[in-house]
């Protein structure tokens, strides 16, 4: 699933060093009927130069799209929601099977909250970590867990740091393990396994 925002969809540039040319990647995302710039363009404009030398027109990959029209939809049995999130541009949230919300890019508003209700799994952005810091479109740190506190989520995933950011501030933020939810701080390339109560690496 690829979400609008132009710092995840770059992900895709790098698919062509993990997949072997047999495979077929399927990449589902909005359409403009429900975000400004639709899967497609995205893709368009993140693989241009100057952001990256091969336009995704001229990729190795075998890649198929699917640009999705509703809120609600199902890929391979499992049910997938979206919702508009606050942010330049447009940008949605997503939540798998009712089991893990993913909010990416956004200002914090209730309806984000709403959605991901009693989640086990909340993957949620954090790009300061700055209790205080209110960007125009962006979540803080406190942010992610005050929505993670009133969804009632049993888990929650900070994620999205600023560049900017220490790598010892984010794991300072082991510090606020909180009784209402764990939380873990991903690392880069780690798997991890949720057993109905916890995550587990």
């Amino acid at each position: 699933m690829i979400q609008k925002g132009f710092s995840l969809i770059i992900g895709l540039t790098y698919l062509g060093g993990i997949f072997e040319k047999e495979y077929k990647i399927k990449l589902y995302g909005p359409s403009d009927k429900i975000i400004d710039k639709g899967l497609m363009h995205s893709c368009q404009y993140v693989t241009s130069a100057p952001i990256f030398a091969t336009p995704i027109s001229k990729t190795t990959l075998d890649l198929e799209f699917f640009e999705i029209d509703d809120y609600k939809f199902e890929i391979n049995g499992i049910d997938i929601k979206l919702i508009r999130q606050e942010h330049k541009g447009g940008s949605v949230g997503i939540k798998i099977d009712n089991q893990i919300c993913f909010f990416t890019d956004t200002k914090p508003n209730a309806n984000l909250i709403d959605f991901a209700m009693n989640v086990n799994v909340l993957i949620h952005e954090a790009s300061s970590l700055d209790f205080n810091e209110k960007a125009q479109y962006h979540s803080n740190i406190y942010d992610a867990f005050y929505a993670a506190k009133k969804a009632q989520s049993k888990v929650l995933i900070p994620t999205h740091f600023s560049h900017l950011t220490k790598e010892a501030d984010i794991q300072n933020l082991k510090k606020y393990q909180s009784i209402d939810f764990n939380f873990i701080i991903p690392n880069e390339g780690e798997n991890y396994y949720f057993d109905g109560q916890q995550l587990l690496q």
